[in-house]
């Protein structure tokens, strides 16, 4: 198993979501890289890749749920 199939594994999103006894339905996994969009989407949840300056340019392989420019944008998206 390369490093990248490590950190997408959805194990250790499941386990936590079992030790905090929450549902998927009710979770938002919020990341900046690739590997963390495709770690929640095997996990089963929705996903926010936030575009940080360093990777306002990246074109990603996998579809987030939504996309914000920074961590304000995800508040917003909660309020909605």
């Amino acid at each position: 198993m390369s490093p990248t199939e490590t950190v997408t594994y959805p194990f250790s999103l499941e386990r936590a979501l079992d030790d905090l006894s929450v549902s998927v339905e009710s979770t938002l996994y919020i990341g900046d890289s690739e590997s963390d969009i495709l770690a929640a989407e095997r996990a089963g949840l929705e996903s926010v890749f936030v575009r940080r300056p360093h990777c306002r340019e990246v074109e990603l392989g996998v579809e987030p749920t939504d996309e914000v420019e920074d961590l304000h944008g995800v508040k917003r998206l909660v309020r909605e």
